[in-house]
């Protein structure tokens, strides 16, 4: 019995590790994110030649190369690993006894299971040769060895001791306490006692109708994050970078963007518009050099949700990027492998959009089109996010933002009714609703939105029309009233 266990071959399979590496090869952007969830690393790999080229693949990968066959061979020939693997003929078995990219789940998961696995028969056959000696206490054996099958199991599921979350929750509570608190905060100081900080691993959602101003918001949000120093990037799928930048200096000068596109004269005495942008965009690069004076970064590139994760992780190693937005979801494509409805895809995105905010320890912040149900005859709500109400299952926080008529009792008939103008037409409000706030309040507050300039706004009325505000809204002034 001991001969025949002596002599049996160690779990792995080298077609599962083919499969892997081959599908990473075809299609890097789909497959090696797939890995990479499954936690695969180049030691989950029997056989040498593999582990090789996978930490190959993940070093390109780090420094932002493409991980395709040239540059492994390229990056593989700095060295003797080149020649000790088998050169071009063992890189192209790869890809030729890879199937599809599609499969790359399945052999993830079998490279991942036989690993563990040997680690399991390691980890007994060092308990074993240790029990047979008399150099450890028989207590202390058992713990050493449960200890060591136990980690193995937390690879797998991802454990974190009770203590190690205890401390983390202490030294953020200290931090705000001393008034550090962790998170990123809105800049709207009307809201920001609503919305709370904004947490790292979490995603957020903004709806909006087309032209309501969702990508404004992003925008303004993320060029003050940036303006403070905060690393920031936003995936614009709907604006190009041109537009996007537009919209930058035009809220940071005070200026219309319609004005400067159109060339429209000032009025006299007033400073040149031009003058003015030029002045914000040398605050936003060097005019000199052309180098960015604040770390905001814009992408306007149509992606796919994994090329997404790809260019994010990125962007987090090499610049540390804090927050990534995305401008917008329903224009985010599923992986290129993915079949199915329309619906059930943009669930896939929705998903994936969650992990990789918790993968990357990033806020995410994330806008949505509202369906046509959400569009003026009612207060939008959640579910009208455009084809997905799945959005408030995984949502840190939801907002909304909408145009809604201003509303006063009638003395007469003691309804709460539109005020009107003098043409009798409704005045409008723009509104900022958090419907949604795991970890913050729930409620509305009215901001004004400068569409000339582009940028959303504190509301500030006029004495006369000062409301009370809601006592359950109101912020906490002291410590105590928030303990």
């Amino acid at each position: 019995m001991t001969s025949n266990a002596a002599n049996r071959q160690m779990p792995y399979s080298e077609e599962s590790e083919v499969g892997l590496l081959g599908s990473i090869l075809q299609d890097s952007t789909r497959a090696l994110h797939v890995s990479m969830q499954s936690n695969i690393d180049p030691t989950d790999f029997y056989v040498v030649a593999h582990q090789t080229v996978y930490d190959a693949m993940l070093e390109l990968h780090r420094r932002g190369r493409p991980v395709d066959l040239v540059s492994i061979t390229h990056e593989l020939k700095k060295d003797d690993r080149y020649d000790r693997i088998g050169g071009t003929s063992f890189l192209t078995s790869l890809i030729d006894n890879a199937p599809t990219p599609a499969h790359a789940q399945y052999y993830a998961g079998i490279v991942r299971s036989k690993s563990e696995r040997r680690a399991i028969i390691h980890a007994c056959h060092d308990g074993a040769a240790r029990a047979y000696s008399d150099e450890d206490e028989t207590q202390d054996l058992l713990s050493s060895i449960q200890s060591e099958l136990f980690s193995i199991s937390k690879m797998q599921e991802g454990l974190t001791e009770n203590v190690d979350a205890i401390r983390k929750n202490m030294d953020r509570w200290k931090d705000a306490a001393s008034g550090s608190p962790h998170g990123l905060e809105c800049y709207l100081e009307s809201v920001k006692h609503l919305t709370g900080r904004y947490r790292h691993g979490k995603p957020y959602f903004v709806g909006a109708t087309p032209g309501a101003g969702k990508s404004t918001i992003l925008i303004n949000q993320f060029m003050r994050w940036a303006l403070e120093g905060i690393p920031v990037a936003i995936n614009s799928i709907e604006m190009d970078h041109e537009e996007c930048i537009a919209r930058v200096l035009c809220d940071l000068a005070g200026v219309s963007l319609y004005a400067l596109d159109h060339g429209t004269k000032e009025r006299e005495g007033e400073k040149p518009r031009l003058k003015k942008a030029w002045e914000a965009a040398t605050t936003v690069v060097d005019p000199e050099t052309g180098r960015n004076l604040i770390p905001l970064w814009i992408n306007d590139r149509t992606m796919t949700v994994d090329q997404l994760w790809a260019w994010a992780r990125f962007m987090v190693e090499r610049h540390q990027v804090q927050a990534v937005g995305v401008d917008y979801l329903q224009i985010l494509r599923p992986p290129k492998s993915y079949r199915g409805t329309r619906r059930e895809a943009v669930i896939e995105v929705i998903t994936s959009l969650r992990e990789m905010a918790k993968e990357l320890k990033i806020v995410l912040y994330i806008l949505s089109q509202l369906s046509k149900e959400g569009r003026g005859e009612r207060r939008p709500r959640p579910s009208d996010m455009k084809e997905s109400s799945d959005i408030e299952d995984i949502a840190e926080q939801i907002v909304m933002l909408y145009e809604w008529p201003k509303m006063d009792k009638n003395p007469k008939t003691g309804k709460m009714e539109p005020i009107r103008d003098r043409n009798g037409k409704p005045i409008m409000e723009f509104i900022f609703d958090v419907q949604k706030n795991r970890r913050g309040l729930l409620g509305e507050r009215v901001v004004f939105f400068n569409k000339r300039e582009h940028r959303i706004e504190d509301y500030i009325p006029d004495e006369d029309e000062m409301p009370d505000a809601p006592e359950d809204l109101d912020p906490p002034e002291t410590q105590e009233q928030l303990l």
